[in-house]
């Protein structure tokens, strides 16, 4: 699971209904980008699409194995997540007609599973396996926007 959090430079967490975030490693190389899809400014994976998992879930409850697409798309964007959301260090931002390129990306990881349970427990759909929770956190200066071309 990994979580997006953008924050302007007072510490306000930063929502719009039309931004995108391009993650980059040391390199400058692209590894990954998230997008919002409505009012809720959330980010969700949008590039590559056949790890976008949004539209899949967002049709789920409504079509006849909606939820086992879903669950199938789920698998495969946690395995594509975690062969390269340790290694980002920047992202690419773009808020509505304003962006902001090479912004430090901080990535904190968590297990969350049998090493720090002090009790197993077997989840039923997945198995005994162990969650990571990954978080990128950055900030940007409102105050610096760049138009966008």
């Amino acid at each position: 699971m990994v979580y997006v959090g953008v924050r302007d430079s007072s510490g306000t967490e930063v929502r719009h209904p039309d931004a995108d975030l391009v993650f980059l490693d040391s390199m400058a190389r692209v590894l990954g980008e998230y997008a919002t899809h409505d009012a809720s400014g959330l980010f969700y994976v949008s590039r590559p699409p056949m790890f976008s998992c949004y539209e899949v879930e967002r049709r789920a409850p409504f079509q006849v194995g909606g939820h086992e697409a879903y669950r199938q798309c789920w698998e495969r964007q946690s395995r594509w997540l975690v062969s390269w959301v340790r290694d980002v260090r920047y992202a690419n931002a773009r808020f509505g007609a304003c962006r902001w390129e090479r912004v430090p990306v901080v990535v904190s990881t968590q297990m969350d599973g049998p090493a720090s349970w002090w009790f197993w427990w077997v989840d039923p759909w997945r198995g005994s396996i162990p969650l990571t929770t990954t978080h990128l956190r950055l900030t940007i200066d409102t105050n610096k926007c760049r138009p966008n071309h």
